[in-house]
């Protein structure tokens, strides 16, 4: 896998101006950062995290956006306030159902497959407001 990436990599840099502009180190460290944030705040959505401050800066251009989702209430589903916020509407509510595991890592993908396939069905809620 490393050397199919590296690979990529290595003939994007050769081509067109926008093909090394995705290369580039920085821009390929400001995407990992990104996903990694991303990956963080929807793992917190589905309960695979727990509920904490995620805060990244970004830079582009001569520009630096902070990124940030804060925990603001856990009574009735979480409820995190978003900055800087991309909806059109003040306040936007996510369901759904997910089946809760006692343990996350399997022997093999037979037990893994029978846990999930046991596991009790739970209903997920949290609520993203204008940060």
């Amino acid at each position: 896998m490393a050397y199919q990436t590296n690979d990529l990599i290595d003939r994007l840099a050769r081509g067109s101006e926008a093909d090394r502009a995705a290369v580039d180190p920085f821009n390929l460290a400001m995407a990992r950062r990104l996903l990694s944030f991303f990956d963080a705040f929807s793992l917190m959505l589905l309960g695979a995290l727990p509920m904490q401050p995620l805060v990244e800066p970004i830079d582009y251009a001569e520009h630096r956006a902070i990124l940030s989702i804060q925990p603001i209430e856990q009574a009735q589903g979480a409820t995190l306030r978003v900055r800087p916020w991309p909806f059109a509407v003040a306040q936007l509510v996510l369901t759904t159902t997910a089946r809760k595991l006692e343990k996350a890592v399997f022997p093999d993908p037979d037990d893994a497959a029978a846990a999930i396939a046991d596991a009790p069905v739970t209903d997920l809620k949290c609520t993203l407001v204008r940060g």
